[in-house]
């Protein structure tokens, strides 16, 4: 069982593990300038211009650096310190902010590399001040119980982002395109962007929900079961997620919102609520939204599904809706309460990634 981490002010903590964050980062970004038909996606290299990235990589090896060496100078050295000053040191090696990228296009069986870093460092930076300064449990650590686990999760998820892509992208329009109309995408396609988003959160909801639902039955349970054995409620905890439920959940929102057609436009939106929801869902936030529990899914009403109370197990399956819970009878949110502890009501799941990815094959004993 991977061990809780105190980061107390003044021990040395704090400067040691972002120096690590921030040299490791560094360093990978340098690599995917280097190597981007390698490490890079073709979805994020459209998205993200790399001469806005040049500054942020500088700043990556400065601070990680300052960070390392003040950790280094006066605590005692600890190796996370060391290992940000040495991963610093061999972005500078090997080309630091001024590297020039090649240019080659991304291949698509490349590492998601380029995806990590980013949604890594947006994440820790966003999240973990805001759970410091509104967390529900005061006294949760920042790298709690298993915390390591739910890393490895999101590092290898991350990774694996443009085969993830490449499985669903082909499945998709050979399991649904037999009822693709054309008239409907157009008519759909005529409507105001922002209809259409609105449009496209509530079929992607609608059919996460019931996939989420079929994941709560007997015979899909135990793949399921690995996000729900997340021990804590925070930025890492939804990053478990076993790798077939990924690409069935995938696959299941891609394939509604293939069959609709919304724009391009529209559907970039709704990539930007996904992921940014998705994190703050799971987040250690303690905050009552109050009436707008009712409009967009929060903490409270997320942390209820991951809760060990038999009577919330079956209740809070929508991702960005209530109202669809509400519609289906599924809908839980005891006013003013939240979850005692979290985790799955029966056998416990085998810790680490491997284990918990074999469990669902394992025959019970």
């Amino acid at each position: 069982m991977a061990a809780e981490v105190e980061l107390k002010v003044g021990e040395g903590w704090i400067s040691g593990y972002l120096s690590a964050l921030l040299g490791l980062s560094a360093l990978g970004g340098v690599l995917c300038f280097r190597f981007p038909e390698l490490l890079t996606t073709a979805d994020v290299r459209a998205q993200v211009d790399p001469e806005m990235l040049r500054p942020i990589l500088l700043g990556c090896m400065v601070v990680g650096s300052v960070a390392g060496a003040l950790n280094f100078l006066f605590a005692k050295g600890r190796k996370q310190a060391v290992t940000g000053l040495l991963a610093c040191g061999l972005a500078v090696l090997f080309g630091g902010a001024g590297i020039e990228t090649t240019g080659r296009p991304a291949s698509p069986y490349a590492i998601g590399l380029d995806w990590l870093i980013l949604s890594l460092l947006v994440s820790a930076l966003v999240f973990i001040p805001i759970e410091k300064a509104f967390g529900l449990r005061r006294n949760q650590l920042i790298l709690r119980r298993q915390w390591r686990t739910d890393m490895l999760y999101f590092a290898v998820n991350s990774l694996l982002l443009s085969y993830i892509l490449l499985v669903t992208m082909r499945a998709v329009p050979a399991v649904f395109g037999w009822a693709v109309s054309t008239s409907v995408q157009e008519a759909v396609q005529s409507w105001p962007v922002w209809v259409q988003f609105i449009a496209a959160v509530f079929c992607a909801d609608l059919a996460q929900y019931w996939t989420h639902r079929w994941y709560h039955t007997k015979s899909f349970w135990k793949i399921h079961a690995v996000h729900h054995s997340a021990p804590a409620m925070d930025w890492l905890a939804g990053s478990r997620l076993h790798l077939v439920e990924i690409l069935i959940t995938r696959s299941a929102i891609l394939g509604a919102l293939f069959l609709v057609g919304f724009s391009e436009a529209a559907l970039q939106a709704y990539v930007v609520l996904v992921g940014a929801q998705a994190v703050f869902v799971h987040a250690n936030v303690g905050i009552d939204f109050g009436p707008l529990n009712y409009l967009l899914v929060t903490p409270q009403f997320h942390h209820w599904h991951h809760s060990d109370d038999r009577a919330a197990a079956d209740t809070n399956f929508a991702v960005h809706l209530p109202v669809i819970d509400l519609m289906f009878g599924t809908f839980r949110l005891p006013k003013g309460e939240w979850p005692t502890n979290y985790g799955v009501i029966g056998p416990p799941i085998p810790d680490g990634l491997i284990g918990q990815a074999l469990y669902p094959f394992r025959k019970e004993p």
